[in-house]
């Protein structure tokens, strides 16, 4: 008698691919799970650490055209005007008289921007590796580039620009981060607002790598940061717009780049 046997092995489905080229399959739940080993963790937090500074470094670069800067401001306002989007006075003159809510948002400007983005990064980094690549590399595109636009083109932030009714909040309430460091930072970096790009980002990339619908949630930080950066002074509706405009062409142009969405390297063989 003759007995069949059969093999324990189960067929995975196989993308189509062009001619010629070697079939492989892979399943979004082995993307999510192929974490990087100890090493590539370590390289990828010295690298977006390194990333940090010089994106808190770049901002010393310029800084010292106030008349220029003062020229562009204007120039903003006058845009916003021809568009006809609403006057930044006046969410100010909403919040003012509500002390305990300016004092919030003065502390979410001050704290919030650096410590969600890297703690997002990291949680990409260990749960999501391939989505963490393509975040760090629209991260780095969208930074190189604002802090370029810096140097070249000051902006006064409205709670800078006098004799337009703006109020600098965090002044007001002593808590301003340029108080003991003003002449270590580059206030008139103004446009693109990067407050409002990295949370952005943060928010795009946190969703695209969630199953839960309650990742939407994730939406409410760059809503909240534009609310923030413009009622305490910081920024003008424009430089938000430009901020959110500049990280979305980095995350595209991230997205169609090879090399950023690949899975990081765990330096483990790939089990046979």
């Amino acid at each position: 008698m003759t007995v069949a046997r059969t093999s324990a092995s189960v067929d995975v489905p196989r993308q189509p691919t062009a001619a010629g080229a070697r079939p492989v399959a892979r399943t979004a739940a082995a993307v999510r799970l192929t974490a990087p080993g100890p090493a590539a963790v370590l390289r990828e937090i010295v690298l977006v650490t390194a990333l940090l500074l010089a994106y808190q470094g770049g901002r010393l670069l310029g800084g010292h055209d106030r008349l220029t800067a003062d020229a562009n401001g204007l120039r903003v306002l006058q845009l916003e005007q021809v568009l006809r989007l609403p006057r930044e006075q006046d969410l100010q003159a909403l919040v003012l008289p509500l002390e305990p809510v300016v004092q919030a948002a003065n502390g979410f400007y001050a704290a919030a921007h650096l410590p969600v983005t890297a703690l997002a990064l990291l949680w990409l980094l260990v749960r999501r590796p391939a989505v963490y690549r393509w975040a760090r590399t629209a991260l780095g595109a969208a930074t190189g580039t604002a802090l370029v636009v810096y140097v070249l083109v000051p902006v006064t932030p409205p709670r800078l620009l006098d004799g337009h009714g703006f109020v600098d909040t965090a002044e007001l309430h002593g808590q301003s981060v340029y108080d003991a460091s003003s002449s270590l930072t580059n206030q008139f970096a103004a446009l693109p607002s990067l407050h409002v790009g990295w949370a952005v980002l943060v928010a795009v990339v946190c969703v695209s790598a969630s199953a839960t619908r309650w990742a939407w949630l994730w939406v409410l930080h760059p809503v909240a940061t534009v609310a923030v950066v413009v009622a305490t002074g910081n920024h003008y509706w424009l430089d938000a717009a430009a901020g959110a405009a500049l990280v979305g062409i980095a995350l595209v142009a991230a997205r169609h780049r090879p090399l950023g969405t690949g899975p990081l390297r765990t330096g483990r063989r790939p089990a046979p």
